[in-house]
C-alpha cells in the first residue's frame, strides 16, 4: 500500500470513510436492481424444474389421503405445500427435538431417506390409535416416544412408504422399507451437513389443527440415476430405459377392473311393511318388463340397458348412454 499512497493520503482516506465524505461498503454504490447471486449454492425450490418428480409427488398426494384419512378420520384436505432443494445442515437446525423420524432405504437407489413427523401430526395419530379424537389439540409434551408410541406412528409411517413407492413405479420401480426410529434428527443422519437434499413438504388440512406436516427427505444425490427421467417431459417422451409414459399410463388404466350392476329396479316401503316381508311375498318395482334398465360403474349411472339371457346366464344388452350431468337418472 505504500508503494501506491504515501501515509497520510491512506489517513486522509480512512478518515473520510470513517466521517462519511468517502464512499465505503454500503449499499450506495451499488447498480439498482441487480442483487446477489451465489451461482454455487444449489439450494433453489423444483417446482416446474423436474416435470417428472411433480407427477410423482402429485400421485403420492392422491395416494396418501386415504391412509391419512384411515388414521384421523375425515380431513379437509391434503395438499403438497412445498418442494425444494436445501443444504442438510440448514434443514436439520430447523427440526426440533423430540420428533418423530423414521430412516428408510431407498433400494436400489444409493442412500437412505427419512419421514419427518411433525409433533401435532404425531401427537393426532396417537391420539386416535388410543381411543381419542384427532380434532383435540393433544402435543406430546418434550417427551421421547415410547416403544409403543413408536410403533403405532410406524405403521403409518410404512403406509406413507407403500403410497410413495406406488407413485415411483411408473417412472422408476423402488422398494422401500423401514431401517428405524428415532426422536433426536441428529441420531439419523443421511447425508453431510453440505450436501444437497430434496425436501417435500405435505400439509394435512384438519378442522382446528395448525402445523400437521409431514416431510420427506431424499439426498439428490441419489436421484443421479433418474434424474433424465425425471427432468425430462412427461407427455409422450420416453425416459432412458424405451419406456414410454404416455403408454405406461394408458395401460396402467386400461388394466384397471371396475365393477358394473345391473339396476334392475327400486321401490319405496315403509317400515311396518318391511317387517312384515317372509319367503314367498312379491315386491312390486318401479319398472315394467319391457323398461330399460340402468347400468352402473362403479356405481355411477353410464349406460341404459334390456335384460335377457346370454349363454346360459343374465346379461343386459346396451341401447343408450346416460346423458351426461344426468348421474342417477336415466337418460330420455
Amino acid at each position: 500500500m505504500s508503494e501506491i499512497l504515501s501515509q497520510e493520503e491512506v489517513n486522509a482516506l480512512l478518515q473520510g470513510v470513517s466521517d462519511g465524505t468517502a464512499p465505503g461498503e454500503a449499499g450506495d454504490s451499488r447498480v439498482r436492481g441487480v442483487r446477489d447471486c451465489d451461482l454455487t449454492n444449489q439450494e433453489r425450490t423444483l417446482y416446474g424444474r423436474m416435470p417428472g418428480l411433480d407427477r410423482i409427488l402429485e400421485v403420492f398426494v392422491r395416494g396418501m389421503r386415504s391412509s391419512v384419512e384411515a388414521l384421523l378420520g375425515d380431513i379437509a384436505g391434503l395438499t403438497l405445500a412445498g418442494v425444494e432443494l436445501i443444504r442438510y445442515g440448514t434443514w436439520a437446525e430447523r427440526l426440533p427435538v423430540p420428533l418423530s423420524v423414521h430412516m428408510f432405504r431407498l433400494t436400489p437407489l444409493s442412500g437412505n431417506g427419512l419421514v419427518i413427523l411433525s409433533p401435532p401430526l404425531s401427537a393426532a395419530a396417537l391420539e386416535m390409535a388410543f381411543g381419542g379424537r384427532a380434532r383435540r389439540q393433544a402435543v406430546v409434551d418434550g417427551r421421547e416416544y415410547s416403544r409403543i408410541e413408536t410403533r403405532v406412528l410406524q405403521r403409518f409411517v410404512m403406509r406413507v412408504l407403500e403410497a410413495f413407492q406406488e407413485a415411483w413405479e411408473s417412472v422408476y420401480p423402488l422398494k422401500l422399507s423401514i431401517l428405524r426410529s428415532e426422536s433426536n434428527p441428529g441420531h439419523a443422519t443421511i447425508a453431510t451437513e453440505d450436501a444437497v437434499v430434496l425436501i417435500a413438504e405435505l400439509r394435512v388440512l384438519l378442522e382446528g389443527e395448525e402445523g400437521l406436516t409431514l416431510s420427506l427427505c431424499i439426498p439428490y444425490g441419489a436421484l443421479d440415476p433418474v434424474r433424465n427421467s425425471l427432468s425430462g417431459e412427461i407427455e409422450g417422451v420416453s425416459d432412458d430405459r424405451g419406456v414410454s409414459w404416455g403408454g405406461v399410463l394408458r395401460g396402467r388404466i386400461t388394466d384397471l377392473r371396475l365393477k358394473v350392476q345391473a339396476e334392475l329396479g327400486s321401490c319405496q316401503m315403509n317400515m311396518r311393511d318391511v317387517m312384515k316381508l317372509k319367503p314367498g311375498d312379491v315386491v312390486t318395482l318401479d319398472t315394467r318388463r319391457d323398461d330399460a334398465i340402468v347400468l352402473r360403474v362403479e356405481n355411477l349411472a353410464k349406460f341404459l340397458g334390456v335384460p335377457g339371457v346370454s349363454r346360459d346366464g343374465h346379461a343386459v344388452r346396451i341401447i343408450d348412454r346416460i346423458v351426461q350431468g344426468a348421474a342417477g337418472r336415466r337418460a330420455a
